[in-house]
C-alpha cells in the first residue's frame, strides 16, 4: 500500500448546476400582508369622547420678556404698532418752477376730465401755501376729487413734505396767466370751460400789472433778438433764462483742407497694367476695371523733396481686421 498523500487541486471547480428551462419556471406566489383594524377599542367597547378642555402649553409669554427686559433698563419698542420717528429731518424737495405748475393747474380746472393735466394733492397744497391759488379759487373751481386728494395729503403721519422754490417770481395777474397759458398749451379747444367763468381775485399778494408787463416786454425783446441772430426762439411769457448773446467778432479760422488720394486709380500705364494682370495680383473684377489710356499722359513734373513729418504715426489697432487690398499694394510692381 502506497503512503503518498492524495493530490487535491488548489482551486476545485464547483459542480455545474443545471438551470431550469423557461418552461419549468413557476411565478412566485403573492405576498399576503395582514390587515389590522384602525380602531383603538378593545372588543366591543366604544372610544372615549375628546376632552372639552383645550390643551394648555406652558410657555413664557411675550409680556414676561418685555417686563424682564424693562427691569434691566432695556428700552423696548413694538415697531408693528408704534409709528417710527425719523432720526433726521427730511431733505427739502426742489420745486424748480412754480409758474409752470400754476399753468398746469389752470389747464386742469379747464379740463378736469383730462388725465394729462392731473394735479396731485402735493401740488395743490404748495399752490395754496405760496398764494398762487387762493382759497376762494379752490372752493369755486376745484372738483370733489381735488379736495379729497388735498385732504389725504394733509393727513399724512408727518404732514406735508418740505420743499424749496428754485426760481422765485411774483404772483402773475389774471391777464398774464391767460397769455402764458395760451403760449404754452395753445388756444382753448372745444369742450374746455371758457375763461369768462374764471375770475382771479385781487388779494394783494402780487405787485400789479407793471411786473407782468415788464416780464412780457423782456420776453418779447429776447424773442426778436433770437430771430435776428437765427437762434432758437424761447417761449413767449416763460423766459427766466438770460437773453441770447451776440456772435463773437473774431471767429475761429477754419482748418486748411487737405486733398486725399482716391481709393482706386482710374487708369494705369500700359506696362504696369500688363504686368499686374499677367502675374495674377489682381482679381478678375480688378482686371476689368483697368483700361489703358487713349491719349499720352504728360510726364510727371519734378517736385522738391519735402521734410518728413514730425508727428508720431498712430499705433496699429489691436483688434483683428480682415485683410483687404489697399492702394499701396496695387501700386507695387511685381518683377
Amino acid at each position: 500500500m502506497s503512503s503518498d498523500p492524495e493530490l487535491v487541486p488548489a482551486h476545485p471547480k464547483s459542480p455545474r448546476r443545471s438551470s431550469p428551462s423557461k418552461r419549468s419556471r413557476v411565478p412566485p406566489s403573492p405576498i399576503s400582508i395582514p390587515s389590522f383594524p384602525l380602531s383603538n377599542t378593545i372588543g366591543d367597547e366604544p372610544a372615549d369622547p375628546p376632552s372639552p378642555v383645550p390643551t394648555e402649553i406652558i410657555d413664557v409669554e411675550a409680556e414676561d420678556f418685555v417686563r424682564t427686559a424693562q427691569s434691566y433698563g432695556v428700552k423696548v419698542r413694538d415697531y408693528a404698532v408704534e409709528l417710527p420717528t425719523p432720526p433726521l429731518p427730511k431733505v427739502p424737495e426742489m420745486w424748480k418752477n412754480s409758474f409752470f405748475t400754476l399753468l398746469a393747474h389752470d389747464m386742469h380746472i379747464r379740463r378736469p376730465k383730462d388725465p394729462s393735466f392731473f394735479v396731485s394733492g402735493r401740488i395743490l397744497r404748495r399752490l395754496l401755501d405760496t398764494g398762487f391759488v387762493t382759497q376762494e379759487e379752490a372752493d369755486a373751481y376745484w372738483t370733489r376729487e381735488d379736495h379729497k386728494s388735498l385732504e389725504e395729503y394733509d393727513k399724512r403721519p408727518y404732514g406735508p413734505y418740505p420743499y424749496v422754490i428754485g426760481f422765485r417770481r411774483p404772483k402773475p395777474t389774471a391777464a398774464y396767466r391767460v397769455s402764458a397759458r395760451k403760449a404754452v398749451y395753445g388756444e382753448p379747444r372745444r369742450g374746455d370751460i371758457p375763461d369768462k367763468h374764471f375770475k382771479v381775485p385781487n388779494d394783494g399778494t402780487w405787485g400789479g400789472d407793471a411786473e407782468s408787463q415788464r416780464l412780457e416786454k423782456q420776453a418779447r425783446d429776447n424773442r426778436m433778438k433770437a430771430l435776428r441772430l437765427g437762434m432758437p426762439v424761447p417761449v413767449l411769457g416763460l423766459d427766466p433764462c438770460p437773453p441770447p448773446r451776440e456772435p463773437s467778432p473774431n471767429p475761429a479760422l477754419p482748418a486748411t483742407p487737405i486733398a486725399t488720394p482716391p481709393l482706386l486709380p482710374t487708369s494705369l500705364p500700359e506696362d504696369t497694367a500688363t504686368l499686374r494682370s499677367s502675374s495674377g495680383l489682381l482679381g478678375s473684377s480688378s482686371r476689368a476695371n483697368i483700361s489703358t489710356p487713349t491719349t499720352p499722359t504728360a510726364p510727371p513734373t519734378p517736385t522738391t523733396p519735402t521734410s518728413p513729418p514730425t508727428a508720431v504715426a498712430p499705433l496699429p489697432s489691436s483688434s483683428s481686421r480682415r485683410l483687404g487690398r489697399t492702394t499701396t499694394m496695387q501700386t507695387i510692381i511685381v518683377r
